[in-house]
């Protein structure tokens, strides 16, 4: 491994230096592209909402950035039902932007929370559509 990715995962991770020669050669090969993931948001914003228990709402969104969930600029209350589902579209977006592909291309662009609904034998559900853009 070369130099740049030594320190960006330093820099990044936190990593010791030890632990560095353990990296995967495939997270080594993707380092290039840390940059992009870095700067990328997936935003999944409520399309429908209906009984709600958590209190989410259409037009509340949350925001990952860099795989992260960003409080400030995400507007919907946290809810487990809710976020847990999106957690593997986001990584499946990051997992694309990784390999250099498109994640708006790949990515799935609706999803719902855990609660099926009144007809799958819950009470509430809410809906989402999943987009990707560049931070500002």
């Amino acid at each position: 491994m070369d130099k740049r990715g030594r320190d960006e995962l330093r820099h990044t991770f936190g990593m010791a230096e030890g632990d560095i020669a353990r990296v995967s050669p495939r997270i080594v090969a993707a380092l290039p592209r840390l940059p992009a993931w870095q700067r990328c948001r997936i935003v999944a914003q409520v399309t429908e909402s209906q009984y709600c228990l958590g209190g989410l709402e259409a037009g509340h969104r949350f925001v990952f950035d860099g795989g992260m969930l960003n409080t400030a600029e995400s507007t919907a209350p946290l809810c487990l039902r809710a976020l847990a589902p999106l957690a593997w579209y986001v990584e499946l977006a990051f997992d694309r932007i990784m390999d250099g592909r498109d994640p708006n291309a790949i990515l799935i662009s609706t999803a719902q929370c855990m609660d099926p609904g009144l007809e799958g034998g819950g009470v509430g559900n809410v809906k989402f559509r999943l987009y990707a853009q560049e931070v500002p």
